[in-house]
């Protein structure tokens, strides 16, 4: 599988997000037109997601330090708070990947599901899918979120490496229906 472009997202401080909050009611009349990363995303309370990025924040910073229990735990506190940002579910999902106990791979996956669910135009939330459900041996599934990240425009490196990584899960699934 390809080189993982997936990491954990700056976090964002009360006053950058207060600063985005202000410019959002400067040019409220514009709609958002898709969600992208550490952006508000449009739907449900902007407080409350003002209030989620407290824990969300912690948990980035938990995972910078490499506490993968207290990241993920800040992370599942952010989404209690604010369940409508794909982030939360992107973030949540590289944390219990990463940390590898048993059943975290098929909770990676429900993660990356959601964040897909939630910003579905976002080539990343496909891509972290994608190589989750490689490692469970899904390899037709993980083509499908393969493709789903070419549908989205991945920068060029990553398009070349996703085609790549079509070609493995391709010949994954030719060989495993000759054994």
């Amino acid at each position: 599988m390809h080189q993982r472009y997936l990491r954990p997202l700056t976090g964002f401080s009360l006053t950058s997000v207060l600063v985005a909050l202000l410019m959002c009611l400067v040019i409220s009349a514009l709609p958002c037109l898709a969600h992208k990363f550490g952006e508000f995303p449009g739907v449900g309370s902007k407080n409350q997601w003002i209030q989620s990025g407290l824990q969300f924040n912690k948990g980035v910073k938990f995972y910078q330090a490499g506490k993968l229990d207290e990241a993920i735990s800040a992370y599942k506190l952010a989404i209690g708070v604010y369940p409508l940002d794909a982030t939360y579910f992107f973030n949540l999902g590289i944390a219990y990947e990463e940390r590898g106990k048993s059943g975290d791979l098929s909770r990676a996956v429900a993660s990356y599901e959601q964040a897909a669910k939630l910003a579905p135009e976002n080539w990343e939330c496909w891509n972290g899918l994608a190589v989750t459900l490689y490692k469970q041996h899904r390899y037709a599934d993980s083509k499908k979120a393969l493709l789903l990240v070419l549908k989205n425009n991945p920068p060029t490196e990553v398009r070349s490496d996703t085609r790549d990584s079509i070609k493995q899960v391709e010949e994954k699934l030719r060989s495993s229906s000759t054994h």
